[in-house]
């Protein structure tokens, strides 16, 4: 083979195998929770909700398609395939809660009021104010993920989330703090985008429990506060 055509050759492999791999995205620390120990006394936990800040439409990553994972279309939040809902992140919030001996109580989806609901001491509301999402479909032959198999995908996402625990005893918001978290993989896993988001989400859940001062709210008994109790945490 002459050497021009080698050099070519070698140009051409480099470009699409440098072509095959996703853009990173942001790698937030990931901690160890800590763990409720066999028969210690907690408090009971209420998810109460999570809600997000960020711009309907606001674009957070972009997609890329093909075998070479060549540049696509925008990905912006709440749009297209990125329909994850509240309910699958309050679901994954219990079941990392649960995994760790966390006492959760409540019914998500309870079509009425959990009487259940009731026995909880501390209220936990989280804010989602920033997600990436850098993600390749190899087996996708558009642009717009409109061709092929639309389900399967690499790369990662990144999400950052502050969170208040409202005590019913005190009546008030006692402990607030932010986390981060994001999940990667470099190889094709099924299931669509809510994989990544729910991986990512549970990442910050996890750096939750790992947090000293949370761990220890659930664990130490909440003092009444001589103070008018309000019915619901604040928003945020």
């Amino acid at each position: 083979m002459k050497r021009p055509l080698l050099n070519l050759l070698i140009v051409f492999l480099s470009a699409a195998i440098g072509g095959c791999a996703v853009k990173p995205v942001q790698i937030a620390e990931s901690n160890t929770p800590r763990a409720i120990p066999i028969g210690s006394k907690a408090n009971p936990i209420e998810f109460r909700k999570i809600v997000t800040k960020i711009p309907l439409g606001e674009q957070i990553g972009q997609f890329q398609y093909g075998w070479w994972c060549a540049p696509g279309a925008a990905a912006n939040w709440r749009g297209g395939r990125l329909n994850i809902t509240d309910e699958e992140l309050t679901e994954t919030f219990r079941k990392e809660l649960e995994a760790n001996n966390y006492p959760v109580v409540g019914d998500p989806y309870a079509l009425f009021d959990d009487p259940s609901a009731g026995e909880a001491e501390i209220l936990v509301a989280g804010l989602v104010n920033k997600v990436e999402l850098k993600v390749c479909f190899p087996f996708s032959g558009s642009p717009n993920i409109d061709i092929g198999n639309t389900s399967t995908l690499k790369g990662g996402s990144y999400m950052r989330v502050s969170w208040q625990l409202y005590s019913r005893a005190a009546g008030k918001v006692v402990y607030e703090i932010t986390t981060e978290g994001s999940f990667t993989t470099e190889s094709t896993v099924p299931g669509g985008l809510p994989v990544f988001l729910r991986n990512a989400f549970a990442a910050n859940v996890r750096n939750l429990l790992s947090d000293k001062g949370f761990h220890e709210l659930v664990l130490k008994p909440i003092q009444l506060q001589h103070e008018p109790k309000s019915t619901a945490p604040n928003d945020i």
